[in-house]
């Protein structure tokens, strides 16, 4: 009888968030597969953590680089415009550019 349960609430159909929706149609995986599909990504976000933890400063340099070249420049002045433009009349921006040497 446990065997059964187990196997029933392991093949329980359910949505992609692993619970069961009112709506039959959205119940197209397995309970296992959402739970163990969730988990590996956990462990996988974590991994990429620590991978780029102990890789911290390599990567501030290169995002340095990055933003000092003519192109990263157009790239940071053209997110920096997007970003302010998308924001609400009720707020206003307070921006401050602050030019240091390339000498970090």
């Amino acid at each position: 009888m446990i065997e059964k349960v187990v196997d029933q609430i392991f093949n329980q159909s359910v949505n992609h968030e692993g619970k069961i929706s009112n709506y039959s149609s959205e119940n197209k995986h397995k309970w296992l597969d959402v739970v163990v599909t969730d988990q590996i990504r956990v462990a996988t976000k974590e991994a990429i953590k620590e991978i780029l933890a102990t890789r911290q400063d390599e990567i501030k340099k290169a995002i340095m680089k990055q933003l000092a070249s003519k192109k990263g420049i157009e790239q940071f002045v053209t997110a920096l415009l997007d970003s302010t433009s998308k924001v609400s009349e009720r707020y206003y921006s307070d921006i401050k550019i602050e030019f240091k040497d390339r000498n970090y």
